[in-house]
């Protein structure tokens, strides 16, 4: 039945992430996050200006290289570190996970502005770096805290508004620079009363 849940709620994630009318707020990144039994499976999407500082289609060389460059570093950055708690009174200790797929896009729409259902005569880009990152945790140990470099690596990036789902639940957590690690709601699983 889990496994159904589960299954249900990361079909939900893909629909709701690619809605025509999700908000586009620049600055903010989404993250939905789900733990599945050894997997930790993330959808990341960054608009292009919170990444590259504009979101129109790069035209300068200045604007390519800074394309290039925002690619490169959202494949080889190691962009999320996860923590576990290693006995009762210690510390937490980075959790070592295997990332098993990591696939990005990014996409460039450039559409007609409305406002209530009423066209105007301006066009608006929009872009955005949509990953997908899964993560295997052959331990199966419990997630306390995760850590992020978005924040360091694209410095226009305000804050992440995470989703995180485990256990049948979901909560909302709004993630921002100043706290480098984010501690989790409690990923064990909930006991039978």
């Amino acid at each position: 039945m889990q496994k159904v849940i589960t299954f249900i709620l990361l079909l939900m994630m893909g629909t709701t992430l690619h809605a025509k009318n999700a908000p586009h707020v620049h600055g903010s990144a989404q993250i939905n996050m789900v733990i599945n039994q050894a997997h930790i499976h993330l959808d990341v999407i960054i608009p292009a200006e919170s990444v590259l500082g504009f979101e129109h289609i790069p035209s300068t060389p200045e604007e390519k290289k800074a394309l290039t460059t925002a690619k490169s570093q959202l494949e080889t950055l190691q962009l999320f570190k996860f923590y576990k708690k290693t006995r009762f009174f210690k510390k937490e200790s980075v959790l070592k996970v295997t990332r098993s797929k990591q696939t990005y896009h990014y996409s460039h729409d450039q559409a007609e502005m409305t406002h209530h259902g009423h066209h105007h005569g301006h066009q608006k880009d929009h872009a955005e770096f949509h990953l997908t990152i899964t993560y295997e945790n052959l331990k199966k140990s419990h997630l306390t805290a995760i850590s992020t470099e978005l924040f360091d690596a694209f410095s226009h990036l305000e804050n992440i508004i995470l989703t995180f789902i485990h256990n049948e639940t979901a909560q909302t957590i709004k993630w921002d620079p100043t706290t480098p690690k984010l501690a989790l709601p409690s990923t064990k699983k909930k006991q039978s009363q």
